[in-house]
């Protein structure tokens, strides 16, 4: 395995280890950029409905004498297990653009609300902004008990659904705060940040 693939699995697992479980919810590979100053990750979906992406800030010694513009894909499950698996490879760097129409910003209700749409085996979510008000509703699977509903406060209006395979990302990002944007029938999209580094989470709506 080549000294570049080692140097890059390095900084992955010390700048970025608190957003490898949730980063893994979408992808099982993740695709790092490094070019000079910044350090980027971007990896969709097998079915393209979601799409991780992290941003680290800073210049770091981690990344020093890589060649100019260097792309590897790593092997997450490896990496996690502490083994190294990856390759020089291609990258894309994909940003989905929409203009959100509604925004919030939640502390670890946000992960509650994904551990009860789990609990009650919920396939989707509702996020609903309007009055000043974000209202979480998720409809389950189960014998009894059902649902989930709750509600939060927000800024403008939007309302759509999202699949719970990939909003429980949100749960396993080791972040208190997380802030959310989204538009009626668009994606959302959920950041946190961190010191030198920000993860994002987009989710693609369920149309009916």
């Amino acid at each position: 395995m080549s000294e570049v693939v080692k140097k890059v699995a390095k900084f992955v697992l010390t700048e970025w280890r608190e957003f490898l479980e949730a980063y893994a919810v979408v992808s099982r590979y993740m695709a790092v950029w490094a070019d000079g100053q910044t350090v980027t990750a971007n990896n969709l979906s097998v079915d393209r409905v979601a799409l991780v992406r992290i941003e680290h800030r800073r210049p770091t010694p981690l990344m020093e004498g890589l060649p100019p513009k260097t792309a590897v894909c790593l092997d997450l499950r490896s990496l996690m297990r502490g083994a190294v698996e990856g390759e020089l490879c291609e990258f894309e760097n994909i940003i989905p653009r929409f203009t959100p129409t509604a925004r919030a910003r939640l502390g670890e209700r946000l992960s509650f609300w994904i551990t009860e749409a789990e609990r009650v085996q919920a396939s989707h979510a509702v996020f609903e902004a309007r009055e000043g008000r974000l209202r979480f509703y998720a409809l389950g699977d189960c014998e009894a008990e059902c649902w989930v509903e709750d509600v939060y406060t927000a800024e403008g209006e939007a309302n759509a659904k999202y699949p719970v395979e990939y909003l429980k990302a949100a749960r396993k990002a080791r972040r208190p705060v997380a802030m959310l944007e989204w538009a009626t029938q668009k994606p959302i999209h959920i950041w946190w940040e961190a010191p030198r580094t920000v993860f994002h989470l987009y989710v693609a709506p369920t149309v009916d």
